[in-house]
C-alpha cells in the first residue's frame, strides 16, 4: 500500500528536483484515493527541454522513495510517462538507453544532494495536501540552500 509519507516524498522530489534544474513547478498535490494516496507535481518544461531534463524530473520520484525509504517504487505512470518520452524521441535503443542510464544518475544525485530539502517539502505537503502559485515558488526558493 502506498502511504502517504511515500507518495508527499516521491512527489517532493520530482518538484524539488525539477526546481533545482531551473524549470517552473506550478503545484504540488497529495490526496487520499481509496486505500492509498496519490500525488502530482506540475512543472512547466519549455519546447525546447532536452530529452534528459525531463527524464530525471520523471525518475527523481521513485529514485528518491528507494534512497530516502529503501522501498522500490513501481511508479507506473512515471515509468509510462519516460517511455513515452524515449519512444517519441524515436532515438536508436542503445542512444535511449544511455539518456536513461545519464537521466538515472543525475537523479540519484540531485535527491542525494537536495534530500533535505525533499523532506522538508514532503512534510509541507503532507501538512497542507496542496502547494501551489507564490507560496510554493517561496517555499522553493528558501529550500533551495538546503542540502545533505
Amino acid at each position: 500500500m502506498t502511504t502517504e509519507r511515500h507518495t508527499a516524498i516521491h512527489e517532493a522530489a520530482h518538484a524539488i528536483c525539477a526546481h533545482m534544474m531551473g524549470y517552473e513547478v506550478v503545484n504540488v498535490s497529495l490526496e487520499p484515493q481509496n486505500e492509498r494516496w496519490a500525488g502530482v507535481a506540475v512543472t512547466k518544461f519549455p519546447d525546447a527541454t532536452p530529452i534528459v531534463d525531463e527524464l530525471v524530473v520523471l525518475l527523481a520520484g521513485a529514485t528518491a522513495t528507494g534512497l530516502i525509504l529503501g522501498d522500490v517504487d513501481a511508479s507506473g505512470g512515471d515509468v509510462r510517462d519516460a517511455s513515452d518520452l524515449l519512444i517519441a524521441d524515436a532515438a536508436p535503443v542503445t542512444e535511449a538507453k544511455r539518456k536513461l542510464d545519464q537521466a538515472g544518475r543525475l537523479a540519484r544525485e540531485l535527491v542525494t544532494r537536495h534530500r533535505t530539502a525533499i523532506l522538508r517539502l514532503a512534510a509541507e505537503l503532507e501538512a497542507k495536501r496542496t502547494i501551489e502559485g507564490a507560496p510554493l515558488s517561496r517555499l522553493l526558493t528558501s529550500l533551495e540552500g538546503e542540502t545533505q
